[in-house]
């Protein structure tokens, strides 16, 4: 049967569907989050018992604590700077669901100003980590305010917003043409690895002069 509909009342009618679609899709997101939380709850026992009965997250793997997963996720929006990371992306990164990850995101919103949305199912970090996340770091700076800076204050510094940029650039025009590899700057940042690869692959793209010279290896050209 034909529809006596106009074309625009049509539209309007999918808008809403959509929208209404949405809604229910973050509802059932957040409901499998919470049986999570529950069943982590639940499930009291030892280290072992504990490892044993984690929900999978993502091929097969327990899913990290939440602690684990939330300084993780920091980390990374601190790494990918202003451009921010899909969730997809973070995702394959933290061998993790996207449904979680979108779960944890609407929550973490509420609670932490300091994450916005960059775009459709892309989130960036405004201004440094949260505190209690790099609360560790700023104790050890605390404790070597009198002596040299320590490596746990150089990891805090990197993950302001800005920081990360220029202390990648020191390095690489310290290492001249040859480049520096990413394991060295990790080491060096007291920062994942894994962090410093969204990096390049996202913000260094705003760098024309930062080139890929071999596996894992970059240098400022020209």
């Amino acid at each position: 049967m034909k529809s006596t509909k106009t074309r625009i009342e049509l539209l309007t009618e999918a808008v809403s569907i959509e929208k209404e679609r949405a809604i229910l899709q973050a509802k059932l997101d957040g409901m499998v989050a919470r049986l999570n939380e529950i069943k982590d709850a639940v499930f009291t026992g030892g280290a072992e018992t504990k490892a044993a009965l984690m929900p999978v997250v993502a091929n097969g793997g327990a899913r990290s604590p939440q602690g684990t997963l939330k300084q993780r996720i920091l980390d990374s929006l601190a790494a990918a700077g202003s451009a921010g990371i899909r969730v997809r992306d973070l995702a394959i990164q933290l061998d993790a669901k996207p449904a979680a990850l979108h779960s944890w995101f609407q929550g973490a919103r509420k609670s932490l100003r300091t994450i916005r949305k960059a775009g459709l199912g892309r989130y960036r970090l405004i201004g440094s980590v949260p505190p209690a996340a790099s609360a560790p770091a700023a104790k050890a700076s605390t404790a070597s305010k009198a002596s040299a800076p320590s490596k746990a204050s150089t990891a805090l510094k990197v993950n302001k917003r800005g920081k990360l940029a220029e202390a990648i650039l020191g390095a690489l025009k310290a290492a001249g043409s040859k480049g520096v590899s990413v394991g060295e700057m990790a080491g060096r940042f007291q920062m994942q690895p894994r962090n410093l690869f969204v990096w390049f692959s996202t913000t260094a793209k705003k760098f024309k002069a930062i080139k890929k010279v071999g596996p894992g290896v970059y240098a400022l050209k020209g």
